[in-house]
């Protein structure tokens, strides 16, 4: 917390970020209730799903504009103008009609807004490289991961009640995500000052995949006996894994009752260790496993979700402690890439090497949630645990196989 109190940079940037980061999560679960107030439930539900998932994949691309823009925190600034103004809008929308078209077109603006609120962490990281120092990267970045899980559970929670105490009101509610938006925007602007940043600007005209890739692989080499195809594989395997045990952890609780009959309670300890997990994890990035290989920590994921779902079938009640361990081991990765990038490319390359990354890690979630969900319905909750297991120890085995091998290197 040093850091916030210290550095006037990293704390506008991240007292901004918690208002952007709040008024995200909040309109999120709101829109998906706002699909359910359709006649065909499910399939709205399935489209604003999409709306709210495609973003991800395009960070590689609001990265690279990122790079090529020169005044990087006046254009952070003019973001959270406009997105003001967008949900002004969907506000209007709201009001006016409701109807599909209408659903169409506010899906549309919160995925541009989504894209431009990509687009500004792009515009970020070249000014978080210039006023931090390299030992305490690691730090900024566990604590923004921190808060936006915190914000994401809080988000969703308070736009949840906040519509049932507006009975239903969603054109209220778009019109205070306009307002932190607003707010958002005006704390960038008050601190203006010091938001500095190298004035590189990034001269290529065209995205190059292959010229990208290849920086990304130069960021993960510069962890010792890392091999880059490997390491991405397993960082993949595993969000694809850990976007399955949740959905599916809440399928098992139907059946399972650890801490009485109560499905509400139970699905909420659940989610309090993993949350719990993956902020603490966040918090405290320079405990023990702070001079680990990212190998070896993506080694522990990959035992602690072995374990995981062999527990849940037999011995319920320790499942969510071996939940907290996942995600606190989970909560390391993301903030030592971050750092790796920070440390190691170029200004005019940051956004688009940061995206790259991003997109690469996310793409697996939604297809692992959905694969786990179908296998779980095909056949039973029991053998889903039993594959995700089966996955999981290969990817053990796997990462220890690599280790020894780097160890007698």
């Amino acid at each position: 917390m040093k850091l916030l109190k210290n550095n006037k940079t990293f704390f506008s940037l991240f007292l901004s970020s918690v208002f952007t980061m709040f008024g995200a999560s909040l309109f999120s679960i709101v829109f998906l209730i706002y699909a359910t107030s359709f006649q065909n439930k499910s399939l709205m539900v399935s489209i604003a799903e999409v709306f709210i998932v495609l973003p991800a994949f395009l960070s590689i691309y609001t990265g690279f504009w990122a790079d090529k823009t020169k005044d990087k925190s006046k254009m952070m600034i003019f973001i959270g103008i406009m997105q003001m103004f967008f949900f002004l809008l969907i506000a209007i929308i709201i009001g006016l009609t409701h109807n599909f078209i209408s659903f169409f077109i506010i899906g549309i603006i919160k995925f541009i807004s989504d894209l431009l609120s990509s687009y500004k962490n792009g515009l970020r990281i070249p000014i978080l490289q210039k006023n931090l120092k390299s030992n305490e990267v690691s730090s900024a970045f566990g604590q923004l991961q921190s808060f936006g899980s915190i914000l994401e559970i809080v988000g969703q929670t308070f736009g949840v009640m906040f519509l049932s105490l507006t009975g239903q009101s969603f054109t209220i509610v778009a019109i205070l995500n306009a307002f932190l938006y607003l707010i958002s925007a005006l704390i960038l602007l008050f601190f203006k000052r010091y938001l500095t940043f190298n004035s590189a600007v990034s001269s290529i005209s065209r995205l190059n995949i292959r010229e990208t890739f290849s920086q990304i692989k130069s960021v993960f080499s510069k962890e010792k006996n890392n091999k880059f195809v490997i390491t991405i594989l397993s960082i993949i395997f595993i969000n694809f894994i850990l976007s399955g045990i949740g959905p599916v952890t809440d399928l098992a609780l139907t059946n399972l009752h650890p801490f009485g009959n109560n499905y509400g309670v139970s699905v909420l300890i659940f989610n309090c260790f993993l949350s719990s997990g993956m902020i603490v994890g966040s918090l405290f990035m320079n405990d023990f496993l702070n001079e680990t290989k990212m190998n070896t920590i993506i080694l522990y994921v990959f035992g602690f979700s072995t374990l995981f779902g062999i527990l849940l079938m037999h011995l319920t009640f320790l499942a969510p402690m071996v939940l907290f361990s996942i995600a606190y081991c989970a909560s390391k990765t993301s903030p030592r890439v971050n750092s790796l990038i920070l440390n190691n490319i170029s200004p005019d390359n940051l956004g688009k090497v940061s995206g790259g990354i991003s997109t690469l890690f996310t793409f697996s979630v939604p297809f692992g949630a959905s694969l786990f969900i179908f296998i779980a319905n095909l056949t039973s909750i029991v053998i889903t645990f039993y594959i995700i297991s089966l996955i999981s120890l290969l990817g053990f085995l796997m990462m220890f196989l690599l280790n020894r091998q780097n160890s007698i290197k």
